[in-house]
């Protein structure tokens, strides 16, 4: 019996009749299995005979809180009602209604008038909170138990009546139930439905888990009676899978009073074995019927929860089938599914039914092998290969029928989560699969005699091969259809390393064959990770021997260039032959990659003394070269060099390393040492600086890791002060980390949110939504608009913010497909908000990844055209750093001859001078918060916020100030008459439905 229940009985009249000895422990029983089964939340019953009342009234309700004034007015109410045998349901409800309606207004009150031998003796009030139906079902039993025990208060029975009864309803209940003893587990009740399934005769008396499981010698390891001798009140409800009859059933478990007065355990098992079968196919891989990823993950989880648990082991493997994707383009994709079942009916044949086995993506698989050694595993996986090679064999299937996997064991002690542990496997998974690649580009060069390849049969986009171009130089030229997987050579390379022809197919084959020994790993994984899709840049260096069997050390760049649906479209680059590794850079003078990399490890050879490795990078100098050129970026490298050797002592050794990326070399620097150092080298960097007349803001973040600290080979030192790098660069740049296990679980976070969000864009864009925010015209506060912010919500990590998701969205390209949906969306919702409002205006964020390759243009005008929706209440917002590039104008200007206004986005925080204002294609500035933060106590924001608003005004580009979040700021924005304002004063984001009322709101107002 829970304390906060309330059992009350007043005290008897001269009229009434005492309880016998015992009855009202019989009645807290009856009205604990009913809390306990039941959905009632309060009891009243009056029992009278011969027109007297017999017994006080009594009463029960769940909750003590809610529950004293209604069980105080029931009190009454049994009191002051005239009770005799004539009266009924009608009677009582009509008496309630004009003595005591504060009863309707706490419960909902169902009478029933309780008969013995067809003659009424009582009535009872059953409860049940607002606003929520009682189940039919439970009235009824309710009803059965309360008639039961009024016919045995009146015939005045023993204990031995009183149990039959309480038997009887409990053996009408189809519900499993039985009571056992907490301390002995002793059974001491079992209904007959229980029986009957377990084919148990006469339970009574013997210890539970003996005869309700197979095997065992003590008390299950799940069983939850110790959890709730810690808490007497509470109930615990659990699944269990039965040994014995092999069904599932949800468990309820409470300890409660026994007819004795003791307390025991009850537990009320429901048969869910149907419920399981139903939810397992849902939960089905339809092409394997194999668990599917979402069940499948579930499950993992468990296993890793028992490995922690009983203190076992878990060998994890990721398998992954080789060449799919070659399969479907060229056999089909019903021949690609013949191989998938091949392949995992090929493995389920050698696991057990204990072995989880399920589908993580495509081509990816992920087995778990409880308690199981690795040898055991590697002899499963491979018989799975074996079986294969003899089913292609007689089957005589053309293409290859393997896999490569990827196994770690998961200890008891392990800390990392799941997702962890997977990319984890599937890093070892790689290494095996580069391995298999190598075998068989060596195989086709064997057996493929035919590598060339008419000229006039070679196809690709000559204009994604000029964007591939303009991006690197140098002496050869290659280029490959990703379609196809032809390559092409410039006629100078063909000569150079005497290759069959300018145009080859299998040429990772013919030009792997070139590669030295030493250097054939690099140059194979480097290739894999473009063919993966894994980056879409490709920078290597290798040596190759060429016609005059010379090995030459050659550089190769090239950039993968996407279709407009995001899939690789061309593969373009260049070969540079560099001759022998010189040590110098040449357009700063300063030691390069190479350099760092020999002093390193010589340093690291001859002392343990520490060094600390510090890595220096230009924010944002892309953006440099997109407004100005290649030519003014050199420029601006050669005086960040010298910027940053005029800083650094004269002990210290400055590397110039690729694109804008430095090295510097500490010896015995402490971390205060470096800190300040660095705060030195960047102080230049944070102001504008000017070259040629032309002011340019590039501000530089940095990353360390010291040796032996943090490293004690030159590989793992460089590779953690990337890491730190990457840090400061992903945490708002302009700043220095150094090196932390920290850094190495954010790494792999970013690897696990990059893997979720490909599946939520694969999975229909689960998990993404839209918050609008609302924009408001400066002078009136009147609703304007609202501008559309896209929201992520991570299965592991929960809601991500914007600023981490969306950059890996555009570094991955699924940003175009993302971005489209977006659009389409923001369009859709537009449409409803101009119901309310026809004026209504929706701006939408386009991410320059979305407008450089894709047809965007006709996609918008689709959309609007199936929407039905005006251009005038859409506003496209561009960066600024992109507008003021000239990639734009044949966009501007396709846009604004739609009918679509431009604006620019986050002014000030990109890297155009005020001048871009006279060029500016946008219609609409908007002014980053940036410039807000500080409004209210630093004049120069003000005189810079008002000077901008005034340009703008004399180009006629309207303005917005976003990030206005008190009144001070509004009254200062308004004095310098900005149009529109953005921020938190006027409206946090939210969704469609609470904008829609917002918008009412103001056009009432």
């Amino acid at each position: 019996m829970k304390q906060d229940n309330i059992n009350k009985t007043e005290e008897p009249s001269d009229q009434q009749i005492f309880l016998p000895n015992g009855e009202e422990d019989k009645r807290k029983v009856l009205t604990a299995f009913i809390d306990h089964i039941l959905d009632i939340d309060c009891l009243g019953i009056r029992y009278f005979y011969n027109q007297k009342k017999v017994t006080p009234p009594y009463l029960w309700g769940k909750d003590s809180c809610n529950q004293k004034q209604l069980l105080s007015l029931l009190s009454d109410l049994f009191h002051h009602i005239p009770l005799n045998t004539s009266i009924t349901r009608s009677f009582v409800t009509a008496y309630i209604d004009k003595h005591y309606p504060q009863i309707n207004k706490q419960t909902d009150p169902h009478i029933h008038i309780i008969n013995y031998q067809q003659v009424p003796i009582g009535i009872a009030l059953i409860g049940h909170r607002l606003n929520a139906p009682i189940d039919v079902n439970d009235y009824h039993i309710c009803c059965k138990l309360i008639d039961l025990y009024a016919g045995e208060l009146i015939h005045g029975l023993e204990k031995s009546a009183y149990e039959k009864l309480f038997y009887t309803v409990i053996n009408g209940i189809s519900d499993y139930i039985y009571v056992t003893d907490p301390q002995s587990d002793e059974i001491l009740f079992m209904n007959d439905p229980m029986k009957q399934v377990y084919q148990l005769e006469n339970p009574i008396g013997k210890t539970c888990w003996q005869i309700l499981k197979k095997g065992k010698t003590k008390r299950c390891e799940f069983c939850p009676i110790e959890r709730l001798k810690q808490n007497p009140e509470k109930s615990i409800t659990w699944e269990e899978k039965n040994t014995i009859d092999q069904h599932y059933y949800k468990n309820k478990d409470s300890l409660i009073r026994w007819l004795d007065g003791r307390l025991v355990h009850l537990q009320q098992s429901t048969d869910i074995t149907d419920f399981k079968k139903i939810s397992k196919v849902a939960n089905i891989d339809e092409l394997t019927k194999l668990t599917n990823r979402r069940a499948g993950k579930i499950e993992l989880q468990i296993l890793l929860n028992r490995v922690r648990i009983n203190q076992k082991s878990l060998c994890l493997v990721l398998m992954d089938i080789n060449g799919l994707k070659q399969t479907n383009d060229h056999y089909g994709h019903q021949v690609g599914d013949n191989k998938i079942r091949y392949i995992t009916e090929a493995i389920q044949s050698l696991i057990s039914q204990q072995d989880l086995f399920f589908r993580l993506s495509g081509d990816e698989f992920v087995l778990a092998f409880y308690n199981t050694a690795p040898i055991q595993v590697r002899d499963i996986m491979r018989g799975a290969a074996k079986k294969l090679c003899h089913l292609k064999k007689i089957l005589d299937i053309p293409y290859e029928l393997g896999f490569c996997y990827g196994m770690i064991t998961v200890k008891p002690d392990n800390q990392l989560d799941l997702e962890t542990l997977l990319t984890i496997a599937d890093e070892k998974m790689y290494e095996q699969k580069r391995l298999v690649h190598l075998r068989q580009n060596e195989a086709l060069l064997q057996t493929d005699n035919v590598h060339t390849v008419k000229i006039e049969d070679f196809e690709y986009d000559k204009e994604h091969l000029y964007d591939a171009l303009v991006e690197s130089t140098d002496d050869y030229v290659y280029i490959c259809n990703m379609k196809t997987g032809l390559f092409r050579y410039s006629p100078k390379m063909v000569k150079e390393f005497n290759l069959p022809g300018e145009v080859l197919k299998n040429a990772a084959a013919i030009w792997g064959s070139k590669v030295h020994p030493l250097d054939k790993e690099l140059f194979l994984k480097s290739n894999q990770e473009i063919i993966d899709g894994r980056v879409s840049d490709h920078c290597v260096e290798y040596r190759a021997i060429n016609r005059y069997h010379e090995w030459v050390w050659l550089r190769c760049k090239g950039k993968v260039i996407f279709d407009a649906l995001g899939e690789p479209d061309l593969f373009a680059g260049i070969i540079s032959n560099i001759g022998r590794k010189e040590k110098i850079d040449t357009l700063t003078g300063l030691f390069n990659k190479f350099a760092l990399e020999e002093d390193l490890k010589q340093y690291i050879q001859a002392t343990s003394e520490p060094l600390a490795l510090l890595l220096l990078n230009l924010d944002n100098f892309k953006s440099i070269n997109q407004l100005r050129d290649h030519a003014f970026g050199d420029e601006v490298l050669k005086n960040a060099a010298q910027t940053i050797c005029e800083a650094v002592p004269k002990e210290a050794t400055v590397y110039k390393l690729d694109a804008d990326e430095f090295a510097v070399l500490l010896k015995n620097y402490s971390t205060q040492q470096i800190e300040a150092l660095y705060n030195q080298i960047k102080a230049p960097f944070s102001h504008q600086q000017q070259h040629m007349n032309e002011r340019y803001y590039c501000s530089i973040s940095a990353g360390c890791a010291i040796y032996p600290e943090n490293a004690n080979v030159y590989i793992n030192l460089f590779k953690y002060a990337s890491y730190a790098l990457e840090t400061s660069k992903k945490n708002g740049k302009d700043q220095l980390n150094f090196f932390s296990d920290q850094i190495v679980f954010d790494h792999l976070r970013k690897l696990t949110l990059t893997e979720e969000l490909r599946e939520s864009v694969e999975n229909n864009f689960e998990g993404f939504s839209l918050q609008f925010q609302p924009i408001v015209y400066t002078d009136s506060k009147k609703i304007r608009g609202a501008e559309a912010l896209l929201r992520w919500t991570s299965p592991a990590y929960g809601t991500i913010s914007p600023s981490e998701f969306v950059p890996l969205l555009e570094d991955t390209r699924m940003i175009i497909k993302v971005g489209r949906w977006v659009f389409e969306e923001a369009v859709r919702k537009a449409k409803e908000f101009i119901k309310t409002d026809p004026d209504f205006i929706v701006s939408i964020n386009l991410s320059y990844v979305q407008v450089s390759p894709a047809p965007i243009i006709p996609f918008i005008k689709e959309t609007l055209e199936k929407q039905q929706l005006d251009p005038h209440n859409i506003i496209v917002e561009f960066t600024e750093s992109y507008l003021a590039s000239d990639n734009i104008s044949n966009i501007y200007q396709s846009l604004r001859d739609l009918g679509i206004t431009i604006a620019m986005d986050d002014f000030g925080t990109g890297y155009a001078s005020l001048s871009v204002l006279k060029q500016c294609p946008a219609d609409i500035i908007k002014i980053d918060q940036a410039f807000v933060e500080k409004i209210t106590h630093s004049r120069f924001d003000v005189t810079l916020v008002r000077m901008i608003i005034e340009l703008c005004h004399e180009v006629n580009i309207a303005v917005c100030v976003e990030g206005v979040e008190s009144t001070q700021e509004y009254e200062i924005i308004k004095e310098f008459s900005a149009d529109y304002i953005q921020g938190f004063l006027f409206g946090r984001p939210c969704d469609d439905k609470e904008l829609i009322q917002l918008i009412k709101q103001n056009r009432v107002s």
